[in-house]
């Protein structure tokens, strides 16, 4: 038989063969509905997408009473399903997940035309569409309110003390041994409803009219719900998914001239750093608490984009705020012991293991430099963040130095770019020419990565070469002294001077030169070797390498 277009399965007609299309799409549509319900996530989108295809055809010829059956069949087996899950936990994740149903009025509410329900709803006098879409928002704090504890914590195996009836045990047994242990279902169907769940909401925001939210419920979905995710939430996945969310929610706020409401998110947020509110659901990258600042710091840019303006306001007053938080001496941290001497060994061994102000600040910062959307307005606080990196580089905390080090990898991607130059061949026709600046280097380089010319480098930056200055030579008369507190600041400094191109006529690096050589003195091989990856950077022109046993540079 061949295949029925779905608009002859669709059309009003009284003879047999539309009764009979009628039936197999009754057939289509309960198919679909214990598709959104399955346990796997494909057949939940397959199902959601059929529905998204029906809505479609009733919507393209104007069957908006037909468009209304099809949502609040969807809300109403939501909510059953919800109900259920609150009412018997265990068998609600294995027969009646919910992701598939949110996907599909995500689907559907994105090619929903309002303006043709706008014109029923003033024939019929009756708001459905609106009622539904308030529905949905209750029922989606709903989910977290019973899905959070489940995310809030680190692994599933901690779920495993539910409690079980003797007369349901062999079902389940039967149900664990057919799709999982418990622990394993449980987190995916909390991590998949939360998912799905977020991105209708962010459809919500993004698509539906002004009349369809009251400024405060957005500020209160935003404040309560949104931001209570983001902070508390340890599953990656599921807080990576609430981001898009929160910056809709914020540019929905902006929209609507409530600018204010996202600006005490922001100092809320900031606050809650430096008071360690979310500490228990802190992880080593400090869990969502970047992505709610970075979230914040998007939305102004897209906001701006969308009105043409740019402001580097909001920007610098994050950036300022966390600086100042990352420069906050150990005393400040607190601690039950009274001794807080970095230099005590117990001491620092105890810090380390408690989430600090400083830790999760910079690794905002970090968040901040890597967001592609911010690139444009983050650029113009390298510096700053620069010196910030380099100060904590000797931090006697290791957590300190961990994020400062992967803050300076962001840096560095900022400052060069991630593109790799190729090797060169050294039996192809390069290697018989004279050896250039660029050649020896192009071969020794570290790690081959990309370089740029030192004037276009400082014109660029123009704080960086007196914070590198600075720093490299207060960490050379440091190990001078024979002391080496500072001596982890050395090999950052070399690392960003050894990818700069030496220019004609530009004399920028001159006064590097003693400190270069100085390195090359140092008892220590590896500062060494550093400095002489950095040394030919230094010079114009061309040199010649004399083989000897020791190696010169001839100017």
């Amino acid at each position: 038989m061949s295949p029925v277009p779905i608009s002859e399965i669709l059309k009003d007609d009284n003879s047999d063969n539309a009764h009979s299309e009628v039936n197999d799409l009754d057939l289509y549509f309960n198919r679909s509905e214990l598709m959104i319900k399955d346990i796997k996530g494909r057949k939940g989108d397959s199902g959601a997408r059929f529905f998204q295809l029906l809505f479609q055809n009733y919507q393209s010829n104007n069957e908006i009473p037909k468009c209304l059956g099809i949502l609040n069949t969807l809300t109403s087996n939501l909510k059953h399903s919800i109900d259920y899950l609150e009412s018997n936990l265990i068998f609600a994740i294995y027969k009646e997940n919910i992701h598939g149903y949110y996907s599909s009025l995500r689907f559907i509410f994105e090619i929903i035309e309002f303006d043709k329900f706008v014109n029923y709803s003033i024939t019929n006098g009756n708001d459905d569409l609106l009622t539904l879409v308030n529905s949905w928002i209750q029922l989606i704090i709903k989910n977290w309110e019973l899905t959070k504890f489940f995310l809030q914590n680190d692994s599933p195996e901690g779920f495993d003390n539910l409690e079980i009836k003797s007369d349901e045990a062999d079902e389940i047994k039967e149900l664990i041994e057919n799709y999982g242990p418990i622990t394993q279902i449980l987190s995916s169907y909390s991590w998949r409803s939360m998912k799905e769940s977020s991105s209708l909401l962010k459809e919500i925001f993004d698509k539906s009219p002004s009349n369809y939210f009251q400024i405060d419920q957005v500020s209160s979905i935003g404040g309560d719900i949104l931001i209570d995710q983001l902070s508390t939430i340890r599953h990656r996945g599921a807080f990576s998914s609430v981001y898009p969310t929160f910056i809709s929610c914020c540019i929905r706020c902006k929209t609507y001239g409530k600018s204010d409401i996202v600006k005490q998110w922001l100092d809320d947020c900031i606050d809650n750093i430096l008071k360690l509110k979310y500490n228990q659901y802190i992880t080593r990258r400090s869990a969502g608490i970047p992505f709610l600042i970075t979230a914040i710091l998007t939305s102004e840019v897209e906001y701006n984009k969308k009105s043409k303006k740019f402001s580097l306001d909001l920007i610098e007053y994050t950036i300022d705020k966390l600086l100042n938080i990352s420069k906050l001496s150990i005393d400040s941290i607190e601690s039950n012991d009274a001794n807080t001497d970095p230099t005590n060994e117990a001491v620092v061994v105890k810090l380390d293991k408690i989430d600090l102000p400083q830790v999760n600040a910079i690794n905002c910062i970090r968040s901040i430099f890597i967001e592609s959307s911010l690139s444009d307005v983050s650029i113009f606080f390298t510096d700053k963040v620069l010196d910030l990196c380099l100060s904590q580089f000797d931090s006697p905390i290791w957590s300190i130095r961990n994020c400062s080090v992967m803050l300076f990898s962001a840096l560095q991607n900022k400052l060069f770019g991630c593109k790799k130059r190729k090797k060169m061949n050294l039996n192809s026709e390069d290697s018989v020419k004279p050896l250039t600046v660029y050649s020896i280097t192009n071969i020794e380089t570290l790690n081959n990565l990309p370089t740029v010319s030192s004037r276009l480098f400082f014109s660029k930056f123009k704080d960086t070469k007196e914070i590198l200055y600075k720093n490299l030579k207060g960490s050379i008369q440091d190990t001078d002294n024979n002391d080496n507190e500072n001596i982890e600041r050395i090999f950052p400094i070399l690392t960003v001077l050894s990818r700069l191109e030496a220019t004609n006529n530009y004399n920028g690096l001159i006064e590097f030169k003693p400190l270069i050589f100085k390195c090359l003195e140092k008892k220590i091989y590896k500062i060494r070797e550093m400095a002489s990856k950095s040394l030919p950077f230094l010079f114009q022109g061309k040199m010649r390498l004399i083989p000897q046993r020791t190696t010169y540079l001839v100017i």
